[in-house]
């Protein structure tokens, strides 16, 4: 783990506002499959990893702004405004998480998947994207966020997650080569941004058992954390 206060997979992860120590995640869906249940674990540091909501559209775009406009982390040449980045929360989290992590009430990074392709048989995999502020970086943020993100794609059946990075980036290479990623493709001259063509690669990390019968995805709007 990247940072004392993770003290789980979930690290402080609280996936529903007003979630306190004990509540616990599992699958709504009925069947005769396991329930996965996951306490939660606070921790004495203020330091937390929970679910993006509207309001914290303002923080999002604050920190993403930078990333569009001064250099090609992202392809997107106009940052998104507030209302936009609001959308974007809604609409994502029909479906995949999109995680944030707090210090004393100030956002410090986020963390969202979204999907690979539309068809059904992409329906295990999704994309990965993770920013943290540039006053925030290298310390740990960016796994926590993603080891939470992972720990609730597992839950909804994904198996496979995708992490696209625009050419070259060492940083972001290295980082997820650390956290278990593997290159797998890459594309030449695809993306033209601030005068200069780059190459875009695709790193996979597998994180759930692929079986011949897997079970259906589970929308993130499925699960749900419960008091004991």
């Amino acid at each position: 783990m990247g940072h004392s206060c993770v003290r789980n997979i979930f690290g402080e992860v609280s996936l529903a506002r007003g979630t306190k120590a004990g509540d616990t995640l599992y699958r709504r869906d009925c069947s005769d499959r396991s329930r996965q249940r996951v306490p939660l674990v606070n921790s004495p540091m203020t330091r937390l990893v929970r679910q993006a909501t509207a309001a914290d559209a303002p923080a999002i775009a604050a920190i993403y702004a930078p990333f569009v406009e001064s250099s090609h982390v992202t392809f997107e040449t106009t940052p998104p405004d507030v209302t936009e980045m609001e959308g974007r929360i809604k609409r994502t989290t029909e479906r995949y998480p999109w995680l944030v992590c707090e210090l004393d009430g100030e956002v410090l990074g986020y963390a969202y998947a979204s999907s690979f392709h539309e068809r059904t048989a992409y329906q295990w995999t999704a994309t990965v994207s993770v920013y943290v502020s540039p006053s925030a970086q290298r310390q740990g943020i960016a796994q926590q966020l993603y080891e939470a993100l992972f720990s609730v794609l597992e839950r909804q059946g994904i198996c496979s997650t995708i992490a696209i990075i625009a050419l070259p980036n060492p940083e972001s290479v290295a980082f997820h080569e650390r956290m278990e990623f593997e290159r797998v493709a890459a594309f030449e001259n695809v993306g033209y941004k601030h005068g200069t063509w780059h190459d875009v690669g695709h790193w996979q990390r597998t994180i759930r058992t692929q079986t011949d019968d897997p079970e259906p995805f589970v929308p993130v709007s499925e699960l749900e954390f419960l008091s004991d």
